[in-house]
């Protein structure tokens, strides 16, 4: 009975020291990879991370970077797709934060127009984590593909008493609210926007487009591009 424990957790430790092999064989070639993808030499990184995940199939940074190299290009989305699941599901990160990764996950599904699954996604990220202004973004965008914009509105909102110091938030409810045609109150919402951020030339130029003075106007466009155009 004890030379059959032994011999079990020999093997035991071969498998765990053959897989742990693999898994820096992995590694090594993400980390090749991983330069050469950050310039934009997408192939050459692609064969590199095919390797890797030869060595290691459950290799998470590995199978994240070949999902974003799918993910570029329209006609490989579903692929993409594929990868950045199978990133999640592998679960063994070391670099990327898994919470940003499924942040990349609600987008795709956004960018497909896949809405509902997006929201999905973005539920289980803030069961488990502190909400951030991309995330609550995301969550707004959902909302609009699904036409429900009183929803999207409330998103808003919130997320601008949560993050007030966030352009990016005032810029995609600015946008929204000049969609469904309400000038008076994205006129407020972007002199509240100018409070924050003084000279902003992002704004000034939503006042011009709103602005039906032309004397007004003019110097608008003066204060664009003398104050931060």
């Amino acid at each position: 009975m004890k030379r059959i424990v032994t011999i079990i957790i020999i093997i035991l430790i071969t498998f765990n020291l053959m897989a742990d092999q693999n898994t820096n064989v992995a590694l090594h070639y993400y980390i090749q990879a991983k330069p050469l993808f950050d310039n934009k030499k997408y192939e050459n990184a692609k064969k590199l991370l095919i390797k890797s995940i030869e060595f290691d199939p459950h290799f998470s940074e590995s199978l994240y970077l070949l999902a974003q190299i799918y993910l570029a290009k329209q006609e490989t989305t579903a692929i993409g797709l594929d990868y950045l699941s199978q990133a999640l599901n592998a679960n063994s990160w070391i670099i990327k934060k898994p919470v940003e990764a499924k942040q990349d996950l609600a987008e795709t599904y956004i960018q497909i127009k896949k809405y509902q699954e997006a929201l999905i996604v973005i539920q289980e990220i803030k069961s488990k984590y502190i909400s951030d202004p991309f995330l609550e973004i995301l969550k707004a965008k959902a909302f609009i593909g699904l036409n429900d914009f009183n929803s999207a509105i409330i998103v808003l909102k919130d997320a601008l008493a949560l993050f007030p110091k966030t352009p990016e938030i005032y810029l995609i409810y600015i946008n929204f609210l000049l969609k469904l045609n309400l000038e008076y109150d994205a006129n407020v919402l972007i002199n509240q926007a100018l409070s924050e951020f003084p000279n902003s030339a992002d704004f000034i130029y939503y006042l011009i487009i709103l602005e039906k003075d032309n004397e007004k106007r003019i110097k608008l466009i003066n204060q664009y591009y003398t104050g931060g155009g």
